[in-house]
């Protein structure tokens, strides 16, 4: 059973095929997740996740995107600027793009088409390590301001 915190994790699909993001969306939903939001593109996803006064807690990105952005330039810009942890959804696996896709410091990657099980681990795992993270810094920065 997912505990109850988890329930309230709003998570952005960005995703430009309709079909695909819906399908995500649904699985999310049977997950425990209902806080969800579709993008189309990394500009509208960039724009949503800077306007929200509640910020997103996971981004399901797309690698391939319409539009001036593509999800890794945009996973980069949610990273850099909201310290928001991206997991990749992606039918590509050329290296030129992995390679590019993981400079990112993703939490995570999704062969598409998604099953459920695959991504109820991969949200896991990816919420996980984010809190893990964010506890590290946290610690980190205490002892640094302790030493100072």
């Amino acid at each position: 059973m997912m505990p109850v915190e988890d329930r309230k994790k709003r998570i952005l699909i960005v995703e430009d095929e309709r079909l695909i993001a819906l399908n995500v969306l649904g699985k999310l939903g049977h997950l425990g997740y209902p806080s969800a939001a579709i993008a189309s593109s990394g500009e509208e996803a960039l724009s949503l996740a800077r306007s929200r006064s509640t910020r997103f807690d996971l981004v399901l990105m797309d690698i391939r995107l319409e539009g001036e952005l593509d999800g890794i330039a945009t996973a980069q810009m949610l990273r850099d600027e909201l310290q928001t942890p991206v997991v990749y959804m992606t039918a590509l696996s050329d290296p030129e793009t992995l390679c590019r896709a993981e400079a990112t410091g993703p939490y995570g990657y999704l062969c598409q088409p998604v099953s459920e099980g695959d991504l109820k681990r991969a949200i896991e795992v990816a919420l996980s390590d984010y809190a893990l993270e964010r506890e590290r810094l946290g610690q980190q920065l205490k002892s640094n301001a302790m030493h100072a």
